[in-house]
């Protein structure tokens, strides 16, 4: 079938997800235009940390020699803290690569449009045209002000000297845990998810960089001690929902957060981005080749979601619960401390 006689495809949102997407429809020529609200390049709250299954889609999609370029690192390595202990250092089945969202966009974005995909860069699409025909949803996460009487937030900078001795450090504080992740330019990324109580949300508030530094006294406290912090990669998100959805609830095409947003904790959810959009291709190109009908391809997609992220979503939901609950987060710590295989185990688990 010639180019100009299969059907186009309209991505909304260029994160990860929407990104990998274009490039993969575009080397399989399909007529593909990408509508991003905000510009390229730009900081976003994220781990920076890409493990398990979301290596391998990069690779197919060639995009692991431009990551390099922009100085991605692999990262071999994983530690555990508690406020007070190291509770679990261990090395990684496989290197997981590490580099900024910002080089990371820039690099997919480039992509994209060397294959000569359509890139719309701050164009904001009305969310009544999201389920129309032909029409993914990559737009990233779903809204929800309070859960259970919590609001839930992202923070993200990045540092340098800081303390760091793995290539993945994860700091499990009360009301919140922190990521530490090497990058590029010998930088290292802070990204932490916060809650506080939805009555006191117009409180007085710790500054971004105070919360990142993790509590007084805490390991994590110590090793911020002679960090500098790199304000103009500073960024926040608010609302966040971490609940699980289902892939077939509703009948719009969603991909990546828009579908669902994994707790961070896991470390897993760029990967789950890419594995989102790669589930999404072969169905979308017999779609646009008119060997399947929408409403069908909607289906099937949602169903190989379905399949690929369930058991995940629930392990990550059960760890994320019992981190956060004051009668099993001191049991887990214990237990974690007298037998640290339970952290990897755990992260195995929800990949």
């Amino acid at each position: 079938m010639k180019l100009e006689e299969k059907q186009s495809v309209h991505i909304i949102g260029g994160g990860l997800a929407g990104l990998l997407l274009g490039i993969r429809l575009r080397q399989n020529d399909v007529p593909t235009r990408l509508s991003e609200a905000g510009p390229y390049p730009r900081h976003r709250v994220c781990g920076e940390f890409m493990s398990g299954a979301g290596v391998d889609v990069l690779r197919q999609a060639g995009m692991i020699d431009p990551f390099l370029d922009r100085g991605a690192r692999w990262g071999k390595s994983v530690a555990f803290f508690s406020e007070k202990d190291l509770l679990q250092r261990f090395e990684l089945p496989r290197p997981a690569l590490c580099l900024s969202r910002y080089a990371m966009d820039d690099a997919l974005a480039e992509k994209f449009q060397d294959l000569n995909g359509d890139l719309e860069s701050n164009a904001r699409i009305r969310e009544s045209e999201w389920d129309q025909e032909g029409t993914v949803c990559a737009v990233g996460r779903r809204r929800l002000a309070v859960d259970e009487g919590w609001r839930w937030y992202g923070l993200k900078i990045h540092t340098r000297n800081f303390a760091i001795e793995s290539d993945l450090e994860m700091h499990l504080h009360r009301d919140a845990y922190i990521g530490a992740c090497r990058i590029e330019d010998d930088r290292v990324n802070l990204c932490g998810l916060f809650r506080r109580p939805a009555e006191n949300a117009s409180g007085e508030k710790p500054s971004p960089i105070e919360l990142l530094r993790g509590l007084p006294g805490s390991i994590l406290y110590e090793k911020t001690e002679s960090a500098e912090f790199l304000t103009e990669t500073q960024c926040a998100v608010a609302g966040l929902d971490l609940h699980p959805r289902s892939a077939t609830d509703g009948g719009t095409c969603r991909l990546g957060d828009a579908l669902t947003m994994i707790p961070p904790l896991t470390g897993n959810g760029m990967s789950m981005a890419l594995e989102s959009a790669y589930a999404a291709v072969q169905p979308l190109v017999e779609y646009s080749e008119g060997k399947k009908g929408w409403n069908e391809t909607v289906r099937f997609i949602a169903n190989n979601l379905n399949s690929d992220f369930s058991e995940r979503l629930a392990w990550a939901r059960r760890i994320q619960q019992s981190l956060f609950s004051p009668i099993a987060r001191p049991v887990l710590l214990s237990v974690g401390k007298l037998f640290p295989p339970i952290w990897s185990f755990g992260f195995g688990k929800t990949r």
